[in-house]
């Protein structure tokens, strides 16, 4: 955006050729600047509290109205900037400009650079006259630290390799490399390689492809072979399947733990011969097991007459042997009948005979073995049903058995319950609160009562607040003190002061003494925005017709103008 600059008269004047019937040519030669926030009118001939003149500009007319300059000044001076004066070849001011805040701040190491463009709103007046000088400053010599203007170097210069401040350009950097390479020097690609050539263009060195196929050989079981050239490149490769003779393996184990076999008996297991056997050893070679002999007589033992007895061992064999005459029991009676009649007996009930279980019954059967007869399970569970807060609920057959048992909660109809009660206590009930409880109405409130009905409560009619009343209450109504002493207590009195008013709205003044052009510091810094500053006469006698103006404004001043010097000012600011 443009910055609007004030054409002082005589600059006007300047740019009017002695005819007075066109415009002349003018150069600008140097701008003024002031750390001083100023006024700038069409009657000034320099800028209040100039610093220096810094005469390193350049520019170019961007339109009839409107200018471009560039000012560096890359002393070791400090100073602020606030304010511009742009001044002609005659030494007439041009115009100027200038506003509160910092334009531009410049250290000692620093180098003050300004570009901006700068617009007229005289209509009238046509600057696109203006001429502007030197232009080669406006961005300052390149070096290693610093970014700058650099001079591009000749062939001449590039060839020689020896000028330390100028740039070569990507052309001559090709034709000092053109003009060194040995283009016809030869790179020629030896044996096993592929490539090469002269150095006019970038060569490429490989190595040839032989007829090995590209890969991985060899494994546990299969060994590679190959054939190497010369140059210790193979030219063939293949595997062979591993076959070395038995005789040719080395370390081989000697026990079947060396070997992994797991399923073959060891040398050292032994067999043991156990009781009435003999023989036996370890497997380190044949053995035999055989059946000691016992103390019996070897022979034939029994006959029609005499029963034989022996005894016999843990491991069943004879231990001694002989016989006695013949007494059989009843149990070594042959022939004996079988069934009742055969021994004609009548009064006995016959092993055939059935008891049958009947229904909700088991067991039962033939009396060829003991029988039981037994009441069948049902699908009832067990237990105990029923209790002060569950009814047993059941099944019945037609034996008289539960074949279903459970329980329901007892849940009566509410209509059902007989005795209810009709008071909390009757309920047992301690956390309500009875009916009977009252609501009262305080001081400065109405309405209240039982909770035998809904109440309300409400605020009694205030009375009416002035600067006498006090904090007090009545049976229905209330009143306040109206503090206007801590409500205005924010505030300076002072001939230049303020008042802070209840809400946040802040008013202030100050006098100002004589005219011109005052920056103004506001006794406080209003806290969001200014809303409003007025500038007026402060009584001095002064000259009729007087401007007040007020620019530049911020929340912590403003600058006060008057058009005659010697008026006096005051003001006015309202802000929040």
């Amino acid at each position: 955006m443009a910055i609007i600059f004030k054409l002082t008269t005589a600059g006007r004047q300047a740019l009017v050729n002695a005819k007075q019937d066109g415009t002349a040519a003018r150069t600008l030669v140097s701008v003024g600047i002031t750390a001083a926030a100023f006024m700038p009118t069409d009657s000034l001939a320099a800028i209040p509290g100039e610093i220096k003149r810094i005469d390193t500009l350049a520019g170019d007319v961007v339109a009839k109205d409107t200018i471009h300059v560039t000012v560096r000044d890359d002393g070791d001076q400090t100073y602020t900037v606030r304010g511009l004066g742009l001044y002609l070849d005659n030494g007439v001011l041009l115009g100027s400009y200038s506003q509160a805040d910092v334009i531009l701040e410049k250290s000692a190491a620093s180098i003050f650079l300004l570009s901006t463009d700068l617009r007229v709103l005289d209509g009238s007046v046509d600057i696109s006259t203006l001429q502007f000088g030197e232009t080669n400053f406006i961005n300052p010599p390149a070096t290693t630290e610093r970014q700058g203007v650099v001079q591009l170097a000749t062939a001449a210069i590039a060839d020689a390799l020896e000028d330390a401040t100028r740039a070569l350009t990507a052309a001559s950097v090709k034709a000092l490399f053109a003009a060194r390479a040995l283009v016809t020097r030869k790179f020629t690609a030896g044996t096993g390689l592929t490539g090469g050539g002269d150095l006019s263009v970038d060569r490429t060195f490989s190595l040839a492809d032989t007829t090995v196929a590209p890969g991985s050989y060899g494994g546990a079981a299969s060994v590679p072979t190959f054939t190497v050239d010369a140059q210790g490149r193979l030219t063939a490769a293949g595997t062979t399947v591993s076959a070395p003779a038995w005789g040719s393996v080395t370390g081989k184990p000697t026990t079947l733990g060396g070997y992994g076999i797991t399923d073959a008996a060891l040398s050292a297991r032994t067999i043991t011969a156990g009781t009435g056997l003999t023989g036996g050893g370890n497997l380190t070679a044949n053995r035999t097991i055989a059946m000691a002999d016992t103390a019996v007589t070897a022979g034939s033992y029994g006959s029609a007459a005499a029963v034989p007895t022996f005894t016999v061992d843990a491991q069943g064999r004879l231990t001694a042997a002989g016989s006695v005459a013949s007494a059989p029991a009843w149990s070594g009676v042959t022939g004996k009948p079988t069934t009742l009649g055969g021994y004609g007996i009548t009064d006995a009930a016959l092993s055939a005979r059935t008891i049958t279980a009947g229904t909700g019954l088991t067991g039962g059967g033939n009396l060829t073995a003991n029988r039981t007869i037994a009441m069948a399970d049902t699908a009832v569970t067990p237990g105990s049903y029923g209790g002060a807060e569950a009814i047993p609920t059941f099944t019945v057959d037609a034996q008289g058995r539960l074949t279903a048992a459970g329980v329901v909660a007892v849940a009566p109809p509410w209509r059902s319950v007989t005795g209810k009660p009709t008071t909390l206590a009757g309920y047992g009930i301690t956390d309500a609160t009875p009916s009977a409880r009252t609501i009262t109405a305080g001081n400065g409130l109405t309405g209240g009562g039982s909770l035998a009905a809904n109440r309300s409560l409400a605020l009694g009619t205030p009375s009416t607040l002035s600067s006498s009343t006090t904090n007090s209450v009545s049976a229905e109504s209330h009143s306040h003190v109206v503090d206007f002493a801590s409500a205005f207590a924010s505030k300076n009195l002072a001939s230049s002061g303020y008042q802070i008013f209840p809400g946040g709205l802040i008013l202030q003044w100050g006098r100002l003494g004589h005219g011109g052009t005052v920056p103004v510091v506001f006794p406080l810094t209003f806290p969001s925005s200014v809303l409003i500053v007025d500038v007026h006469d402060d009584g001095f006698a002064g000259a009729a017709g007087a401007s007040f103006g007020a620019i530049n404004k911020t929340t912590s001043g403003f600058t006060a103008c008057c058009t005659v010097p010697t008026e006096g000012m005051s003001y006015i600011a309202i802000g929040v």
